[in-house]
């Protein structure tokens, strides 16, 4: 089941983030006239759509360690900030340091480690077009 879980929230992940792209694109040429202005908004987009997947993980680890797996993720957890904290570290990789996450839950940990290396470089790939498209047009 958790595996199901873990695979599923991937795909939930980078599809939230191929539409919220899309959707940059859409608002982006929007400030055209604003050169200078369109790779920071690109920047401060792809980064609202990074917290929205980190929130994404967060309630479904809560969902997880409350009703479905109880302690799935130990007994630290205690409320929103503890749930967010781990998908933070998760989707960005940092590690885990102070947190012991064991047991079957580390599949879903894991899947959202891999899909947030995935979308960071995506992102990062996203910025970099967008500035290099602005570069061009000011040569």
């Amino acid at each position: 089941m958790l595996l199901g879980i873990a695979i599923l929230l991937v795909i939930v992940l980078g599809s939230v983030h191929h539409f919220g792209l899309v959707l940059c694109r859409h608002v982006l040429p929007q400030a055209e006239g604003r050169n200078s202005l369109v790779p920071l908004g690109a920047f401060i987009l792809t980064a609202l759509l990074h917290m929205i997947h980190i929130a994404i993980g967060a309630a479904l680890y809560q969902i997880l360690q409350e009703h479905v797996f109880p302690g799935g993720l130990g007994t630290s957890f205690t409320d929103w900030v503890d749930y967010t904290y781990l998908s933070a570290i998760a989707f960005s990789t940092v590690g885990f340091g102070d947190l012991d996450v064991t047991g079957p839950m580390r599949l879903v940990v894991g899947a959202q480690s891999m899909a947030g290396f995935m979308i960071i470089t995506w992102s990062a790939t996203f910025i970099y077009d967008v500035s290099a498209k602005q570069l061009e047009k000011h040569r």
